[in-house]
């Protein structure tokens, strides 16, 4: 039995080694399990606030684009009214230009015809205003 006991006592001592390295292990397995449970926990939030800021960002831009493209239509859209517009406004203006020429000749030929009437008037009454002194004249010879 004494030889025994030197090896029981290996026994025990090599079991109680390994139940404290077990246990050791264990405990050492948990605390770094929860080190990267509390790891991965902090890299999902990190990502998710990337992600959001990211998407945010991409968001704002294309909103940014979006809003020039837009701008870009809406000039060209605003441009071609302008045009057509302006060609509306240049047609009326042209049509504006002939009936202000057609009343201009027609003020002018009244103008001119009322004109000619007035001097033929005065060109008469002279005629007879000489012919009522040559008359009177005359009558004043005779006399």
């Amino acid at each position: 039995m004494n030889e025994i006991l030197p090896f029981i006592t290996f026994l025990v001592g090599l079991l109680i080694g390994l139940g404290v390295a077990f246990y050791l292990n264990s405990r050492t397995k948990n605390r770094l399990d929860t080190e990267i449970e509390n790891l991965a926990e902090g890299m999902k939030g990190a990502f998710a606030e990337l992600s959001i800021e990211s998407l945010s960002k991409n968001t704002d831009d294309f909103l940014k684009l979006a809003g020039t493209v837009m701008d870009a239509k809406k000039t060209r859209e605003g441009t071609k009214e302008l045009e057509t517009k302006k060609a509306l406004i240049d047609a009326q203006l042209g049509n504006m230009r002939g009936e202000l020429e057609r009343v201009h000749n027609l003020m002018t030929g009244m103008e001119k015809k009322e004109r000619e009437a007035r001097f033929s008037e005065i060109a008469e009454q002279i005629k007879k205003i000489r012919y009522i002194r040559l008359r009177s004249s005359q009558m004043s010879l005779a006399v």
